[in-house]
């Protein structure tokens, strides 16, 4: 279509760039938000007869970053349940809205069929429990759960299974673990109502076995970051008082509880403990 003269308007929504002709015909492509007001002003240009030689620059470079973004979500690693290792539109609409300009996610966990998906990103992880079926076992039909955890506030990263099936939990100060590991008990007694299921609650993810070991990697990699933001708390935190006595006392039982949690392994334990002695030395 020979866009001179026939559109009417151009405007930017979001991470979207809509345009509508003199004929009633719409168009909309995604850019992201730095892209979306120089292609709107290139097609503006562009419409009005007026060529600008940054016309066609504006627009290949709105369309590049464009697919450059789409490439990079089409290319996020997914793995998870063995028999839906997928995730819904109404998930992906989320996760969309949720990353900032430009960001994607590190990797994606999904859970057993119907039951949600944890996305890591550099500094935070979330479960979303969207769509249809899933939204229904999450007891919000219609709607959603969707929860950010932010790595520096996380406790653990836990596991717990039964001969097949099994449940990863996110652990926080607020979220401090269920009595209920099993995703199936709460069938006969109310499962919406039920405070200990894992399909309902905002920070745990139904996971068998087999999908757990399919999602390895990923949940090495999250508690990785979890362990790696509680060092950076650790090495840049600076003695408030000039003897350091208490606080020297108060960095080293932070240590050996990180330790104690499994967030720091022998070898960072001691590495930490070393930077915390000289700090206060």
């Amino acid at each position: 279509m020979d866009a001179t003269g026939q559109i009417e308007a151009a405007e930017a929504d979001g991470r979207k760039v809509a345009i509508r002709t003199s004929q009633g015909q719409a168009f909309s492509f995604a850019v992201g938000k730095a892209e979306a007001s120089r292609a709107v002003a290139a097609i503006t240009r562009l419409s009005s007869g007026a060529p600008d030689p940054s016309v066609d620059a504006g627009l290949d470079s709105a369309r590049a970053a464009s697919d450059a973004n789409e490439a990079a979500w089409d290319a996020v690693p997914i793995a998870g349940s063995a028999t839906k290792n997928r995730v819904n539109r109404a998930t992906w609409r989320l996760l969309r809205a949720a990353a900032y300009d430009g960001e994607v996610p590190l990797f994606i966990i999904t859970g057993d069929d119907g039951t949600g998906v944890l996305a890591g990103f550099t500094d935070r992880c979330m479960i979303i429990k969207a769509g249809l079926v899933t939204s229904a076992l999450a007891g919000s039909f219609g709607g959603s759960r969707q929860t950010t955890f932010h790595y520096s506030q996380i406790t653990g990263v836990e596991y717990n299974s039964g001969l097949m099936l099994g449940v990863l939990e996110i652990l926080t100060a607020s979220y401090n673990g269920t009595a209920n590991k099993d995703p199936w008990r709460g069938i006969t007694a109310g499962r919406n109502k039920d405070a200990n299921n894992p399909e309902a609650l905002s920070n745990t993810l139904p996971l068998a076995k087999v999908g757990y070991q399919n999602a390895q990697g990923h949940i090495n990699e999250l508690r990785r970051l979890v362990s790696t933001s509680k060092q950076v708390q650790v090495t840049v935190q600076s003695p408030a008082s000039s003897d350091g006595g208490g606080n020297l006392a108060s960095e080293l039982s932070k240590l050996a509880e990180l330790r104690q949690q499994g967030l720091l392994d022998d070898v960072e334990f001691a590495e930490a403990k070393k930077a915390v002695l000289a700090k206060f030395s």
